[in-house]
């Protein structure tokens, strides 16, 4: 095959993916490596993949468009999609994990001035 019918099939395959639910994360590099940046973008989007996109997938999986499933800087906020309340309880665990690391550290603090305390004793 000639490079561009390599490439257009190729973009023919992931628009079957896509409209079967069968994108993963090899049709997603399949298609990086075979078109342009611009042309990955215009054709698989920026950000988080359709759900549509992905349902079937049962290895390999793949939910944004750079090949992964998450990560930093990457959470469930999507336009016209309920977030379940994702920020909040984000909040309250990172609220949660820092009233632990103060709390560890008061118990250390008071454990070394009762030490004092009883070396003072003595």
């Amino acid at each position: 095959l000639t490079q561009s019918k390599k490439r257009t099939k190729i973009i023919e395959l992931f628009s079957m993916a896509g409209d079967n639910g069968f994108v993963s994360a090899d049709i997603l590099k399949l298609l990086k490596a075979s078109v342009s940046d611009e042309e990955y973008t215009q054709i698989a989007g920026r950000g988080r993949l359709a759900d549509k996109w992905v349902e079937n997938v049962t290895s390999g999986m793949a939910l944004y468009t750079d090949g992964t499933v998450g990560g930093a800087d990457k959470n469930a906020r999507r336009k016209g999609k309920s977030t379940s309340n994702w920020a909040k309880k984000q909040r309250e665990k990172e609220d949660n994990i820092q009233l632990r690391i103060q709390a560890k550290g008061e118990k250390k603090r008071l454990k070394k001035k009762r030490e004092q305390l009883v070396s003072k004793r003595r």
